[in-house]
């Protein structure tokens, strides 16, 4: 009997992944700076510290070199891309749930 394919795996870091990473990280590079970044999320500068180890320690890789300005590794401008696309798709959802909700759509079926 052949086998079947087995069903691609999701890694462990990505089940750990939280809106709020992608979030950050997005508002760290965009800054360039953890204070600017900081204050533009209301968040405190070891706060954000913290969010952002804790996203490259599940992640496996550094993502942004530190120093005056911050700079993306190359993991992360990969996992910037990704990122973005993630996000946006978030918000997509949101604006179409938003507009199902706003026609009066009932439940299908």
């Amino acid at each position: 009997m052949p086998k079947t394919p087995a069903a691609p795996t999701v890694p462990d870091w990505s089940r750990r992944l939280k809106l709020r990473h992608l979030d950050v990280f997005r508002a760290l590079v965009e800054s360039s700076s953890l204070t600017a970044a900081a204050e533009s999320m209301h968040l405190t500068q070891p706060a954000l510290s913290h969010w952002l180890r804790e996203l490259e320690d599940a992640v496996g890789t550094p993502l942004l070199i530190r120093g005056r300005r911050m700079r993306l590794t190359p993991a992360g401008e990969v996992f910037l891309r990704h990122a973005r696309r993630m996000l946006g798709d978030v918000e997509r959802t949101r604006a179409d749930v938003a507009a199902v909700g706003a026609a009066g759509i009932g439940p299908v079926g």
